[in-house]
């Protein structure tokens, strides 16, 4: 948590209601991942700024977006600052699990989240359980009754009016068992519960499709944009995006390749200069050899005219050949 007070002037776009209990092992820390996917997504371009079916003009991003673990200090009145961040929020998504469904904080903040008018901005993400319509609940409801029906203005439920709610679903497909935030940690899952290497493939690619889609759908109901258009129109803006990397990818790689003729080149350049400086070398050695020969410095002469054969001097070698 930030150790600093809430700002009571922020508004958020969306509101994450949970139990702290789905936030935690690995793989599974749902209002983590869905904060972090919500406030980093990057919106088509050409929808920025354009009016959705309720007139609303498309913002250029989905922020911020308030998890009480990253805006509350320690310090924090939580009642009140939970009340006052309700208030201050567009939608609320409510993390749908047996667990959730159960608990008296998640469920005030769905109960009072209603009473001020804004029951049509309740986005449901099912991680685990069972969505039950009947009367009779089971302990895999994870649909309260805050969620299933009309709260009037004093905060009583009325169950002679249903409500629907717009949910997404990031459960393992056909079953009630809890997801995985990443296609890698459902890879995994799958593998240690020994499922055949052949089949895995298919799943984790199934799961992720599940996954992508019911970020899109909660991401559309806060645009208001119908989810076949949003889904079309984010494929084509990430396909674009790949396009963009591959371009940016070759571009590195040629000018990678430009800058190895370059080292080539000037290693060579520098093999020749080093030869051709070695090469002078040598001749001066061989040249002072000769003048110590002829002021009859024998032994120094010779030295000089075998280091000057070691440094390449050929000319220098003749004179060393036995007769």
């Amino acid at each position: 948590m930030e150790n600093q007070d809430q700002d009571l002037t922020k508004k958020y776009k969306a509101f994450i209601s949970y139990s702290h209990s789905d936030n935690q092992g690995e793989g599974r820390k749902w209002a983590d991942w869905l904060h972090h996917a919500l406030e980093t997504y990057e919106i088509p371009e050409d929808l920025i700024g354009k009016k959705n079916a309720a007139g609303e003009e498309i913002p250029r991003q989905i922020y911020p977006v308030f998890q009480d673990e990253k805006e509350l200090s320690a310090s924090s009145s939580l009642s009140g600052s939970l009340t006052s961040a309700l208030d201050r929020s567009e939608f609320l998504i409510y993390l749908s699990s047996p667990k959730s469904a159960r608990s008296t904080y998640v469920r005030d903040e769905l109960k009072y989240f209603k009473q001020t008018g804004k029951s049509q901005k309740i986005i449901a993400l099912i991680i685990k359980g069972e969505p039950e319509y009947g009367k009779e609940n089971t302990d895999a409801q994870c649909f309260p009754d805050e969620l299933r029906y009309n709260i009037d203005e004093t905060g009583k439920i009325l169950y002679d009016q249903p409500e629907e709610v717009l949910a997404a679903d990031v459960r393992i497909p056909n079953t009630q068992e809890e997801g995985f935030t990443s296609a890698e940690g459902y890879r995994r899952y799958l593998h240690d519960k020994g499922t055949p290497n052949h089949q895995i493939k298919g799943l984790v690619d199934e799961y992720k499709k599940r996954l992508d889609l019911a970020l899109l759908k909660i991401i559309s109901g806060i645009l208001g944009v119908p989810l076949a258009e949003l889904t079309k129109r984010d494929q084509a803006y990430q396909l674009e995006k790949i396009k963009q990397k591959n371009r940016n990818i070759k571009r590195i790689a040629t000018a990678i390749g430009a800058l190895g003729v370059i080292a080539i080149l000037a290693g060579i350049f520098a093999w020749n200069q080093r030869n051709s400086a070695l090469k002078n070398l040598a001749k001066s050695l061989y040249a002072s050899g000769i003048n110590k020969l002829t002021e009859s410095e024998y032994g120094d002469g010779a030295a000089y005219i075998a280091e000057a054969t070691r440094r390449g001097d050929e000319s220098a070698a003749l004179l060393l050949i036995p007769c």
